[in-house]
């Protein structure tokens, strides 16, 4: 060996900060020890609706979290997720869509308070749920969605929007995952996004049991009252082919066929390397690896010789 040759080790790293989104498809289950330290030490983690329920499971407990799906039992969660948060010092804050406030109005909005006692009576009467008057407010902060008609207008014909803001109604298509990505790039501007448990090639989740019903069959059973009928359908598709319900080409009552989340990465990626920044998956098992749709990188950077 030449003694003056000179050898270290460097790290392969993008000096741009990472942000992670943490949905919860099965690959969580696989994070290391390593991993889930890792991310439990970045400051960017941003997990989405079922997670925070289940997080002890995977040991990693994010910085924020996001609630965006509007069916029942999502309100429960919303409920049991602000009482989480308070047990672990208000250390998460929580972007909610701004739908949930109408349950929460002030008491002297007569109209606000009516409007919200007939939503309680009718998940009660559905779900024998009722929704307590009060919660903590303190981390909440507030979303609006393009979903929603009443920005249908600023979307182009394709139905496109990026907010910037969040005073605007940030981008959806076929999922929360889609406005997750729209609200990760707004707090945290100067990162690049991976994604974690975005699986799609799968109907389940981390926290399904080893044996018996999924939380999906669970919920759904498929539960015409609380999705619809034409949803119901969908997601028992969704249940035979094994794949996200948000990843099957979904066919409206007017027999509209809107395709799966997958086909809006492209668009989500050119929007986001229009500032420089970049979208990637760090689960190489998942249906957007294995389709070509992102790259994969690992969630802690390999470490190489020079």
């Amino acid at each position: 060996r030449n003694p003056f040759s000179l050898e270290f080790t460097f790290l392969i790293l993008d000096m741009r900060p990472k942000a992670y989104i943490i949905a919860s498809g099965p690959s969580l289950l696989d994070l290391t020890k390593e991993e889930i330290q890792h991310l439990n030490h970045s400051q960017y983690t941003l997990s989405l609706n079922c997670y925070l329920e289940h997080w002890e499971k995977i040991g990693l407990l994010p910085k924020c979290h996001m609630m965006a799906d509007g069916q029942f039992p999502t309100i429960k969660m919303l409920v049991n997720d602000t009482r989480l948060i308070q047990k672990l010092g208000d250390r998460i804050t929580y972007y909610i869509s701004h739908r949930y406030l109408s349950y929460f109005p002030h008491w002297m909005d007569i109209s606000g308070v009516k409007h919200a006692f007939r939503k309680r009576w009718e998940i009660w009467a559905q779900f024998s749920y009722w929704v307590p008057w009060t919660i903590s407010k303190k981390n909440l902060v507030p979303f609006s969605q393009i979903c929603e008609s009443n920005y249908s207008h600023q979307a182009d014909e394709q139905g496109w929007f990026w907010a910037e803001n969040l005073s605007e109604p940030l981008y959806f298509n076929r999922g929360t995952l889609s406005s997750a990505i729209n609200l990760a790039s707004i707090i945290w501007p100067n990162c690049d996004i991976h994604l974690l448990g975005v699986d799609l090639n799968t109907y389940g989740y981390f926290f399904d049991p080893p044996e018996g019903e999924t939380q999906m069959e669970k919920l759904h059973k498929i539960n015409e009252k609380r999705i619809g009928k034409t949803s119901a359908e969908h997601h028992l598709k969704s249940h035979k082919t094994n794949t996200h319900a948000t990843a099957v080409t979904y066919e409206t009552e007017d027999k509209q066929k809107l395709p799966g989340i997958q086909q809006a990465f492209p668009r989500i990626s050119e929007q986001l390397n229009k500032s420089d920044r970049s979208l990637f998956c760090s689960n190489p098992n998942s249906l957007l690896v294995e389709q070509n749709i992102l790259p994969y990188t690992p969630v802690i950077p390999k470490v190489g010789k020079l």
